[in-house]
């Protein structure tokens, strides 16, 4: 009987150590424009993330894929407290694409926060 040769040998231990991985494609992206269901997802996911209401220009991450959440000032009816000091630091967002899906990251943290049924594309 022949004895396998030491090529054959470790081309086989090669192929068998070979792991089959899906490579994600990431990519910078946008919403679509006049998107309710994108926008709504997305104002959502915020105010989840950063625990508070956010108000989002209806043409956020549309044109840029960047979104910076502005802190808002203290106020009692609808007057700005003076001599407060605003301790809360904007938070920067970017949008991306992640094969199929919208995710949104939140620079400060590195943390993903998926956009489940928000339409995007690579810009």
């Amino acid at each position: 009987m022949p004895r396998p040769s030491l090529a054959s040998c470790l081309l086989a231990s090669w192929l068998a150590g070979c792991v089959q991985t899906k490579v994600h494609v990431e990519q910078p992206a946008l919403l679509k424009a006049g998107d309710a269901t994108s926008h709504a997802v997305l104002q959502a996911s915020l105010q989840r993330t950063i625990g508070r209401p956010v108000l989002l220009a209806e043409d956020a991450l549309v044109a840029e894929s960047l979104l910076v959440i502005e802190p808002q000032a203290a106020r009692i009816d609808g007057q700005r407290i003076d001599g407060r000091e605003m301790v809360v630091r904007s938070e920067r967002f970017t949008l991306w694409r992640v094969d199929d899906r919208c995710v949104l990251r939140r620079e400060s943290t590195g943390e993903r926060i998926a956009l489940p049924g928000a339409d995007c594309r690579a810009p």
